[in-house]
């Protein structure tokens, strides 16, 4: 987006994966929603965004789910194999909608 404001950007970076609270609560809901996570693909999952609200909401409003989410990100901070993998499908679906935005500003930026 900076380079499409500003052409003289030298360093493009996109930080996708942070291992905070936003994963926990994507990941438990992730969990909660699909009973076997491993199967989901992204149709399944839909509107990323979409499903970070609602995350988001049951997170605000449910503090079983707000603790659970908490813990579950110590566990993936710990590397647990079942949680970096669903780590793993929820930014690999962001990288694929990122590449829908990079190409579309390819496309309208200058050469």
């Amino acid at each position: 987006m900076l380079e499409f404001c500003q052409p003289e950007c030298l360093i493009r970076r996109n930080h996708i994966g942070d291992w905070g609270t936003q994963f926990g609560m994507l990941i438990q809901y992730l969990f909660e929603t699909y009973p076997n996570p491993g199967d989901v693909n992204e149709s399944d999952i839909g509107d990323l965004q979409t499903f970070y609200k609602a995350s988001k909401s049951k997170f605000d409003k449910d503090a079983d789910f707000k603790l659970n989410a908490q813990q579950l990100v110590v566990k993936l901070q710990g590397g647990d194999p079942k949680y970096r993998k669903a780590w793993e499908q929820i930014c690999n679906i962001s990288r694929t909608e990122f590449n829908k935005v990079y190409q579309r500003l390819e496309s309208v930026l200058p050469v």
